[in-house]
């Protein structure tokens, strides 16, 4: 990865953070972990945990749904020429299935 894809994904992420702040209802806590830029540049994912976790399914709907009005917020706030496709995922169990 370049600086410039790090600086990228840094920014993604905090613009993230920044939007679903605002957006999110109160219902689960949607925290952004992470976001990955894949190789070739074109798709952008931006990793998320949700707290409880048994809202993590509404919380994704949320932001698959949000994510037009998202990519909106981008173009008034990011300083990115070209957006990436986006989508976002849950972060994965670090402990495992039954893990922690």
């Amino acid at each position: 990865m370049s600086r410039h894809d790090d600086r990228a994904m840094s920014e993604m992420a905090h613009e993230a953070a920044l939007w679903i702040l605002r957006e999110a209802g109160d219902r689960s806590l949607i925290t952004v972990t992470r976001a990955e830029l894949s190789m070739r540049g074109e798709r952008m994912t931006i990793f998320v945990s949700v707290f409880p976790e048994d809202e993590a399914r509404a919380a994704l709907a949320f932001l698959d749904r949000g994510k037009r009005d998202f990519i909106d917020y981008l173009r008034q706030h990011a300083r990115m020429g070209q957006l990436p496709l986006i989508e976002f995922a849950l972060e994965p169990n670090l402990g495992g299935p039954g893990g922690n």
